[in-house]
């Protein structure tokens, strides 16, 4: 009777100890850096910008798109976490396949551009509040392979935003 109580613990220490990722072909990613921490408002983004830098894997290869493959399609996603909503999303170029399994990793660098400062008690976004001078925010990030896999999500460190 013990030992099948042992057998029993085994397996289920056995199976809640597996990954369980569905089929472990969904790419990782991992937040590396930001240029800077900070950034100043701007309604048409084009004065001020950070760079975002991840690394990432992929244990099929399948990143980026193909060149008869849509040209809006994108496969980067960011999030910006005051508001839940898309911040900016991008398009990975093809990657080269590498070695005999054709997993690919490296680090890649995006560089998002300036947006408003968000505000509570119904302010407008984009205004210059003297009682709200900096939003402080993170990007959460995550991409797509081409068969659809999304990745974990990461988050950037803090970014304030000055609201000049």
């Amino acid at each position: 009777m013990y030992r099948f109580i042992f057998y029993f613990l085994a397996i289920i220490v056995f199976f809640s100890c597996q990954n369980n990722t569905g089929d472990g072909t969904a790419p990782v990613i991992e937040f590396v850096s930001l240029s800077k921490n900070t950034i100043v408002q701007d309604v048409v983004g084009l004065n001020d910008s950070i760079d975002i830098t991840i690394r990432f894997e992929d244990s099929d290869g399948d990143l980026g798109f193909l060149p008869d493959e849509g040209a809006g399609s994108k496969d980067v996603f960011m999030i910006d976490n005051r508001t839940g909503d898309k911040y900016q999303n991008f398009r990975l170029p093809l990657f080269p396949s590498q070695g005999a399994s054709n997993g690919i990793e490296g680090e890649i660098t995006f560089t998002i551009l300036s947006a408003c400062c968000v505000f509570p008690d119904g302010i407008p976004p984009c205004e210059s509040p003297d009682e709200y001078p900096t939003n402080e925010f993170t990007i959460g990030i995550y991409m797509k392979d081409r068969a659809g896999n999304q990745s974990n999500t990461v988050e950037t460190s803090t970014i304030t935003m000055i609201c000049d």
